[in-house]
Parts: structure tokens; sequence; C-alpha cells
């Protein structure tokens, strides 16, 4: 099991929307297991909150971050500003996501999970520095059973 893994913020949302979801068994396993930390920064908190308000409203992305902060050992990661990046670094990075690729790598994490297969796909292809899964192919690697 990953020491650190940032879970995107479609992990997130699906996973609490379907507690049928393969999401959802992820992040009930993380929550119990508690030996991993969840890497966690401004602009993944400003992502929830946007798709939260977007999807449901205001108080339920509110509730979405009160969960994550409650159930999850958690490393907030501050971000320089890009600014201070090389651009060439993030170049093959949609610019929306430089946010969740710079969390990830700043955290130093052992493993990524997005349900947007691009995103995965592209990071996956930029760096060696840490795994890049869909969370079917997090399912499939970590856990033995489907845990319930």
């Amino acid at each position: 099991m990953p020491r650190r893994i940032l879970l995107d913020t479609n992990i997130f949302i699906v996973g609490l929307l379907d507690d049928t979801s393969t999401e959802a068994r992820i992040l009930e396993f993380l929550a119990r297991q508690g030996e991993t930390t969840i890497l966690f920064s401004l602009d993944l908190e400003e992502q929830l909150r946007r798709v939260g308000r977007r999807l449901a409203n205001k108080d339920w992305a509110g509730f979405v971050i009160q969960l994550i902060w409650r159930d999850y050992t958690i490393d907030y990661i501050a971000l320089p500003p890009t600014t201070n990046i090389e651009l060439e670094e993030l170049a093959a990075i949609p610019r929306e996501d430089w946010g969740i690729y710079l969390t990830a790598v700043l955290g130093e994490a052992n493993c990524f999970v997005s349900s947007n297969r691009e995103l995965v796909k592209q990071t996956a292809a930029k760096q060696k520095l840490f795994e890049c899964l869909t969370p079917e192919e997090f399912s499939a690697k970590f856990f033995s059973t489907n845990p319930k």
C-alpha cells in the first residue's frame, strides 16, 4: 500500500455521491486502514468546493472538505506560485491540473489516483516519481478481495 497518496477531485466526488462505486470503496478502505497519508492542497480544496457546489450546493461542498479532514491522515502541501516552477516541466499537463500535479510532486506522492484517464496517462508519461492509476487499477492492485 502506498504511504503517501494523492486522490484527484473526482475520487472524492464520485466516492461520496455513489457509495457503490470503486471510488467509494477506495475512500472507505483508506479511512479504515489509517497507514496511508492523503496529500491535500489549496488547489485540490478549491476544486472540491467548485465541483461540489456545482453538483449539489455549497453546504455539501463544505461537508466533503470536513469529511476529508475528519476521516483521513492529511498532509497539506503548500504550493509555490506557478511562476516559480519551470513551465516546461508542466507542458504536457493541462493547465487546470497543474496544482494537482504539483501537489503530487511536492508532496512526494507514491501514488496518484484519478478517474481522468487522460490526466493519469499524461502524468505517468511526464514523470517516473510516482505510480499513476485509475480507480479500477488501484482496486485491482491493492484489494485482494473487493472490500465492502
